[in-house]
């Protein structure tokens, strides 16, 4: 596999010098997957996502 400027290239130039996609797949996971076209691999993230999201929503732990 061939790596790319985002490989070696620290996370905030990233955000700074990236693509509108890339900047927000910083918030949405799995955006930029499926932008791409890869699709399967970008559900999987956004689906990861909700079901964090739903899990803490859900949990019973205090809010102290």
């Amino acid at each position: 596999m061939s790596q790319t400027i985002y490989d070696t290239t620290p996370m905030r130039q990233v955000f700074k010098e990236g693509t509108w996609d890339v900047k927000l797949s910083f918030l949405v996971m799995g955006l930029a997957n499926l932008v791409n076209k890869q699709f399967t691999k970008g559900l999987l993230f956004l689906l990861s996502e909700i079901a964090f999201l739903v899990a803490f929503r859900y949990s019973n732990h205090p809010c102290t």
